[in-house]
């Protein structure tokens, strides 16, 4: 049982150890959502083929990654002036921050708790200590769902609304203003698609396309597993170990009890001779007192003068019988 709980403690630590690089990282283990995909640019008057150019969008939680054809990249964070239509982004990756921080916090916690029981293996508190530890393994698994679920119920979104503030200021007959460009209109959590876009030279005539991206992709990232996958094995393997020592602990229990039952009897014996005791030594005592008095009395009858006592007596007699005559000599 000793094993399975260290076991608990070490997959917890190192749960809250990824969940932190996963937030904070800028590298591949910090990707939260990744898109990539190819893009033509088409003369929109004569309807040739002008530039072929791959693309990468890395997003991680504080910032994104876009490589471009020739391998350069460029960092944009989100709350920078280069990223003035990011507020839905933000917005949806804070949450997703918060929560994965918290889970990672909460992870910690079962760490603890799994080190808590492991000290309390032969205590009066495993009970208490593996009940905590449940509680808490719950609420990571909990807390670390939520976090991965805001975000894949938020982040498309934030992309498709971000990407339609900033097309909204192309003026007319042109389409420069983009990130994603047409993929917006088919972007989802998980999938590929190809599309191809438009402009309106001018008014009136009809709409010229001007690229074509295809293929692309986009997929959650690593960052985004991290947090799912590590509070899948924190909360949910702690539940499966606490389950499958379920007699094992249950066992240790009943002997903690009847370990604890026998003390009680014990105690209680002890208290019981000792207040046998008290009482066998108030008797002594009150025995003692007894003997005292009666010592007392023998010295005190010692002093009585039981000669002058009988001549009292004798002499009352004779009173009485003088007495008597007199009565009789009186009485005609």
């Amino acid at each position: 049982m000793k094993e399975q709980l260290q076991q608990i403690q070490a997959v917890a630590v190192v749960t809250f150890l990824c969940i932190l690089i996963s937030v904070n990282s800028t590298g591949d283990y910090g990707k939260w959502f990744v898109v990539d995909g190819a893009r033509e640019t088409v003369n929109p008057e004569t309807g040739n083929v002008t530039q072929y150019n791959t693309f990468q969008y890395h997003y991680y939680l504080d910032s994104y990654l876009l490589t471009d054809t020739t391998g350069n990249s460029n960092s944009v964070a989100y709350d920078s002036q280069d990223c003035v239509y990011c507020l839905n982004k933000v917005d949806s990756a804070n949450n997703a921050k918060m929560t994965a921080y918290a889970a990672g916090l909460l992870a910690l916690v079962v760490a603890y708790m799994a080190n808590n029981a492991v000290s309390s293996l032969h205590q009066n508190t495993l009970r208490s200590a593996l009940k905590n530890l449940k509680y808490f393994a719950i609420i990571v698994l909990i807390v670390g769902f939520l976090s991965t679920f805001l975000f894949y119920t938020t982040w498309s979104d934030a992309l498709i609304q971000d990407e339609v503030a900033l097309s909204s200021t192309n003026t007319q007959g042109s389409d420069s203003n983009k990130e994603l460009g047409c993929i917006k209109n088919l972007l989802t959590f998980y999938g590929e698609g190809n599309c191809e876009e438009y402009v309106q030279l001018q008014a009136g005539e009809a709409d010229r396309i001007t690229g074509r991206l295809g293929p692309v992709s986009w997929s959650p990232g690593i960052g985004f597993f991290i947090v799912l996958i590590g509070t899948a094995l924190t909360g949910g393997g702690t539940l499966y170990i606490l389950g499958n020592i379920d007699e094992e602990w249950q066992a240790i229990l009943k002997k903690q009890e009847l370990i604890e039952r026998q003390q009680k009897i014990h105690d209680g014996e002890l208290e019981k001779s000792k207040e046998l005791m008290q009482e066998f030594e108030d008797t002594e005592e009150r025995l003692k007192e007894a003997e005292k008095r009666i010592e007392d009395v023998r010295a005190s009858t010692n002093d009585i003068d039981y000669d002058g006592i009988d001549d009292l007596e004798n002499e009352l007699d004779r009173i009485t019988a003088l007495n008597q005559s007199v009565n009789t000599l009186i009485v005609p």
